[in-house]
């Protein structure tokens, strides 16, 4: 059971003022507490939660599907993606409870019940146990996606499922949970852990941002369409392909493996190990024409 009660302006929220215009929003009386109290019950409160905590919430949807004010919604998005901006990375600071979300400024009773409306008509991923392997609701709800956005060849070479478990998946798409996936012909333990292994990089995919990945990286530039090859290629390659097609160095090509998954080619440059030789490269084999999206499977690699 989570009661709002009245609260005051704290130092976060005194900053978020400054720099906001004196127009007042939706939610700033909520700033300053408010005489009407809410009271939610926990399976609501576990529901918006969840919603604010899955990798397809993002500010966009926050502001113009559940309605929020848009620095409510810009505000939620940054205190749980973190300073780097990228969800999910190493820098997240997901939500524990609403008590948290409340903290947040700009976000008060009106927010709080366009979340709690929203996410009832709209009941986000819920953790599941599929055949004994068990997806947190954050691995649900990017599996979902990925395997909905999925074309064979990812399923089959880049994931590393069986033909016939990729075939069928595909054949019976689209998907609403992974319960669904497992009763799908030939899809068994094995595929879904692979399926839950490659969750993080479907929901570094989710997050990614639309905007152009063109740029100046590490002083590399990079047109809009070899910025796209290079950070599939950054996602997916193996390292042995990185090193003997791409001609990386070693160096560079197994620092960019083990850094994965990435949502921007900003991501690549900024990886601790990756320097102007490496993104040079990476530049090149994009831009060479050799690189191919079929390549060996990875776990045959080792």
């Amino acid at each position: 059971m989570f009661t709002r009660i009245a609260k005051t302006v704290s130092l976060v929220s005194l900053v978020a003022l400054s720099a906001c215009s004196a127009d007042v929003g939706p939610d700033s009386t909520d700033l300053e507490g408010s005489s009407q109290p809410i009271t939610l019950p926990q399976h609501e409160i576990d529901l918006v939660v969840q919603f604010l905590n899955a990798p397809t919430t993002t500010q966009d949807v926050l502001d113009i599907e559940v309605g929020l004010d848009s620095r409510a919604a810009e505000n939620l998005i940054f205190h749980r993606n973190g300073l780097d901006g990228v969800y999910p990375s190493a820098d997240d600071n997901t939500y524990d409870n609403l008590e948290e979300v409340d903290r947040v400024a700009f976000v008060g009773n009106s927010a709080l019940l366009k979340l709690r409306d929203f996410t009832v008509a709209n009941p986000p991923a819920q953790a599941e146990i599929v055949e004994g392997v068990q997806f947190s609701s954050t691995q649900s709800a990017a599996v979902v996606w990925g395997v909905n956005h999925a074309s064979l060849e990812e399923l089959d070479v880049t994931v590393g499922l069986t033909s016939s478990a990729a075939g069928e998946l595909i054949a019976n798409a689209p998907y609403s949970s992974v319960t669904e996936m497992g009763a799908v012909l030939h899809v068994g333990p094995s595929a879904l852990a692979y399926l839950r292994n490659h969750a993080a990089r479907w929901g570094a995919e989710m997050a990614a941002p639309v905007a152009s990945q063109a740029g100046n990286y590490d002083g590399i530039d990079f047109d809009e369409a070899t910025a796209t090859i290079a950070l599939s290629i950054a996602n997916n390659a193996p390292e042995l392909q990185l090193t003997q097609q791409g001609h990386l160095w070693s160096g560079g090509a197994q620092t960019i493996v083990e850094n994965r998954p990435f949502a921007t080619l900003r991501a690549v440059s900024d990886t601790y190990g990756v320097g102007k030789t490496t993104m040079r490269q990476l530049r090149d084999y994009a831009a060479s024409g050799q690189f191919t999206s079929t390549w060996e499977n990875p776990a045959q690699q080792q």
